[in-house]
């Protein structure tokens, strides 16, 4: 029901913005997915880290060579996250006056939401006319709603690597995509421990003049 509802939200918008994508766009598309501080690659014992989160994708086409596509990829982003501190530890005297206070405070869960734009590159390889895998490399601004006791709240960078795959049919594109997401302020505020994350996505997208 959910994909049915992506695709035709993806097909009315591409009847109305069909003028535009003849310039410039070369597909739009919805994903949504969930990321985890704990997964198989790895568990930072100090912390606990989760996301569910939904994304608009919008390409551009650079360049075609062969098989290769490059694409550039603007990625508006919405995360429902919830963060906990689980080494109560982590937090010593010696870095807040009040930091009983504010290892009472972390140690319990913290929901709170995250925007963002990824801006960056998706390179694709056409292993059959319908099917291709791709790698993608982004960073962008984020506006986060609270504190965690590794990031301030505001104004942090987002970062972004992944791998996915994608099957077409007709104008409608089908991905799965695993990535690994990193967030930090690039030492602009304290703290800036920053937070980690695996993500699996799925979504699909509709193809303008491809």
């Amino acid at each position: 029901m959910l994909f049915i509802l992506i695709t035709v939200c993806c097909y009315n918008f591409s009847k109305a913005q069909d003028s535009i994508s003849k310039h410039f766009l070369s597909s739009i598309g919805l994903h949504i997915g969930t990321s985890s501080q704990d997964s198989f690659l790895g568990n930072d014992p100090d912390y606990s880290h989760d996301n569910k989160f939904i994304n608009i994708q919008l390409t551009h086409i650079v360049k075609t060579s062969g098989n290769w596509t490059f694409e550039l990829l603007a990625q508006p982003t919405y995360y429902e996250t919830t963060h906990q501190l689980l080494n109560r530890f982590y937090i010593k005297p010696e870095d807040f006056d009040n930091f009983e206070e504010l290892r009472e405070r972390f140690l319990q869960p913290n929901d709170y939401q995250e925007y963002t734009l990824h801006l960056g590159l998706q390179t694709r390889y056409h292993i059959t006319q319908n099917w291709s895998m791709y790698a993608i490399g982004a960073v962008g601004p984020q506006i986060s709603t609270e504190s965690t006791e590794r990031l301030r709240k505001g104004f942090t960078f987002s970062d972004v690597i992944g791998l996915g795959t994608s099957y077409r049919y007709k104008n409608l594109r089908w991905d799965l995509k695993a990535s690994l997401r990193h967030t930090s302020n690039a030492q602009l505020a304290k703290p800036n421990s920053g937070h980690n994350s695996f993500s699996i996505e799925t979504g699909v997208s509709f193809l303008f003049n491809n």
